[in-house]
């Protein structure tokens, strides 16, 4: 029922990489979820993804602002949104959701990380901004102007296992 609710929160959401769309996720029997969950569970147990899933991009949706005169559109003024398979969002949803891997995220992330953790908000992340910067200290900042458009994810995979995270 994890992944179930998983999809019906993602309806509405950009296809994946796969053209997977939630709201076709969702008319699937409860059998065909079953299957999925095995095949989930085989992934991690191998600690493999399908190729098709190993690859996260980014489009980058406009915030409504005007394009330069010369018909440019500057990288602040977009949002980007990355695109992956819609069965591996769905199924890394329901997993997230679970209080196992939020007490790892809480035991095994720095506290300064504040995005999609319970409890934990913007003002979380701002506050010890304010602190460095009333006391001389230095802020940094990474612009969109730098993010990439096309990554894969082992990088991150060997940050959380770094941190600790089981390999599968």
């Amino acid at each position: 029922e994890h992944i179930q609710a998983a999809a019906r929160r993602a309806r509405g959401t950009a296809p994946g990489l796969d053209m997977w769309q939630a709201d076709e996720l969702c008319r699937l029997t409860d059998d065909m979820w079953h299957v999925f969950l095995s095949f989930f569970a085989h992934c991690e147990t191998l600690g493999r993804i399908p190729s098709a899933w190993c690859n996260v991009r980014q489009i980058h949706l406009p915030k409504g602002k005007p394009p330069q005169p010369d018909g440019s559109v500057l990288a602040a003024d977009l949002r980007p949104v990355s695109v992956t398979s819609v069965w591996w969002r769905i199924a890394n949803n329901a997993k997230y959701r679970l209080p196992e891997v939020q007490q790892w995220i809480l035991r095994a992330m720095p506290s300064f990380l504040y995005g999609g953790i319970p409890g934990k908000g913007v003002e979380d992340a701002i506050a010890p901004l304010l602190v460095k910067e009333m006391t001389g200290g230095i802020v940094g900042t990474l612009d969109l102007d730098k993010a990439f458009d096309r990554t894969s994810p082992e990088l991150a995979c060997k940050v959380f296992r770094h941190l600790g995270m089981p390999s599968h």
